[in-house]
């Protein structure tokens, strides 16, 4: 069984989920996840720190099932801005 397998079979159907997603890349694993969920609203957070990754995301947003709340930022043990 794939861990795509896994995923979905945790996710299917559960109702008032809030997912965050941490690296959300080209949100292909992001559209993935939202598909599992069926039609139940759901709360999904997405963070990426990539601006070239940003303009991506943003030309996939329209097309995602849910909204995504998408945070330009990390998440870290430590306050401050990082170079990539």
């Amino acid at each position: 069984m794939s861990i795509y397998h896994k995923i979905r079979d945790h996710l299917f159907n559960r109702k008032d989920l809030v997912i965050f997603e941490m690296g959300v890349h080209w949100a292909e694993d992001t559209k993935r996840m939202m598909n599992y969920c069926g039609k139940t609203p759901n709360l999904f957070y997405g963070f990426e720190p990539d601006q070239r990754n940003i303009d991506i995301i943003n030309t996939k947003i329209p097309m995602l099932p849910y909204t995504l709340n998408l945070v330009h930022g990390a998440i870290s043990d430590v306050d401050g801005i990082s170079n990539f």
